[in-house]
């Protein structure tokens, strides 16, 4: 298995993640998302939502980088 240096081949995706929980007894947790380099924010209410927001952001910022670049 080869080792790949994550900073030297990879561009970085930074997103801020909040939580909050009601002080409510068995109020769900609440939180959002947010992606810094488009300042999309995403309401979240399931855990899997997290995951989505950031898959999706990356493919799009993957493909605004390949358009750039004139790859297709």
């Amino acid at each position: 298995m080869k080792i790949v240096n994550f900073l030297e081949k990879t561009e970085r995706e930074v997103f801020i993640l909040r939580i909050w929980k009601c002080r409510e007894q068995d109020a769900p947790l609440r939180g959002q998302i947010q992606h810094i380099r488009s300042g999309r924010t995403y309401p979240l209410r399931e855990p899997e939502g997290i995951l989505r927001f950031m898959q999706e952001q990356v493919n799009a910022a993957n493909e605004v980088e390949s358009n750039r670049s004139g790859i297709k």
